[in-house]
């Protein structure tokens, strides 16, 4: 009977020992990997929005790029980036990190535009101009719109160009919203 029972003790001893050496195992490829620096919080899910280019007469109505909400979450737009690619323009491409801004101009620190495409002085509107009673965030039945320089320069933008717009949530990293715009007229 004493054989026996060491012959259980050893079974048991084992698997304990295997159990303590694949739970320190997990723990340190925990740390040693950086797995945990990988989970992030969900993006949230704009089901669906709109994009438009707009031309008028005065100056800012002309040349202004509104995107609207139509279903899914809302969005903080402190929390995003909006990127403005102009493929036929020599594959020209700006960033706006700023919104919602305090006013509706675009400071130097609230966009990155080394190829002059932003309009920066004005025209920031909807739920991006914090200073016009926007509220920054960009919910369904809302807007926001900036202006693309129309002035000489790279920004240029003739009829059958075509204007890409993605919306990134920072926190994320995740595209939340890709528009491409052919412009009509």
């Amino acid at each position: 009977m004493s054989n026996r029972s060491r012959a259980v003790s050893s079974v048991v001893s084992t698997v304990l020992l295997v159990a303590v050496v694949v739970v320190l195992a997990a723990t340190v490829s925990v740390f040693a990997l950086g797995v945990t620096e990988e989970i992030r919080s969900p993006p949230p899910a704009v089901s669906d929005s709109s994009a438009e280019y707009l031309t008028g007469s005065t100056t800012c109505d002309t040349d202004i790029v509104r995107l609207t909400h139509a279903a899914g979450d809302a969005v903080d737009l402190s929390e995003t980036r909006t990127v403005v690619r102009l493929p036929d323009s020599g594959g020209t491409e700006a960033t706006i990190t700023g919104f919602p801004t305090d006013g509706s101009t675009l400071d130097a620190d609230e966009h990155d535009d080394p190829d002059d495409i932003l309009y920066s002085g004005g025209c920031v509107g909807g739920e991006a101009d914090g200073g016009s009673g926007g509220s920054g965030r960009w919910s369904v039945g809302t807007s926001f719109s900036f202006k693309l320089n129309s002035g000489g320069g790279t920004g240029d933008i003739d009829p059958g160009d075509t204007i890409e717009v993605l919306v990134v949530h920072d926190p994320s990293n995740a595209v939340v919203v890709e528009h491409s715009i052919v412009v009509t007229e």
